[in-house]
C-alpha cells in the first residue's frame, strides 16, 4: 500500500488498529487499497491512506458505495483532528466532521 517501509511505519503509528487481526484482515487491507486506487488513482489513494490509514480497515462493501469526495473529505478531516493540539480545536474539528 505504501511506497516505503518508513511510510508504512508512520501509518501504523497513526492507527495501530489496521494491523490488529481481530479488527481487520490482510485481505480487507488489500481489497480496500485496490478499491481506493480504482476510484481515485494511485496518487490520490496514497494521499488518502496517508492522511487516514484507518480507511484500509473499513468494510469494503461500505467503502465501495462511498463517493471519492466523501472518502477524501473524511481523510482530510481525520488528518486535521490528528493534528489538533488543543481540546477546543479538537471539538471544532469533531463538529465539522459530524456536519459532513
Amino acid at each position: 500500500c505504501y511506497p516505503s517501509d518508513e511510510a508504512a511505519l508512520t501509518a501504523l503509528t497513526a492507527n495501530k488498529g489496521i494491523v490488529t487481526p481481530w479488527v481487520v484482515s490482510p485481505s480487507t487491507i488489500t481489497s480496500n487499497n485496490a478499491l481506493l486506487r480504482g476510484m481515485l488513482g494511485k496518487q490520490r489513494a496514497l494521499n488518502v491512506i496517508t492522511k487516514n490509514p484507518g480507511v484500509l480497515a473499513c468494510d469494503p462493501e461500505r467503502l465501495a458505495i462511498s463517493s471519492p469526495q466523501e472518502i477524501e473529505a473524511v481523510a482530510s478531516a481525520t488528518s486535521a483532528v490528528g493534528r489538533a493540539s488543543t481540546p477546543l480545536a479538537f471539538a471544532a474539528l469533531a463538529l465539522f466532521t459530524l456536519a459532513l
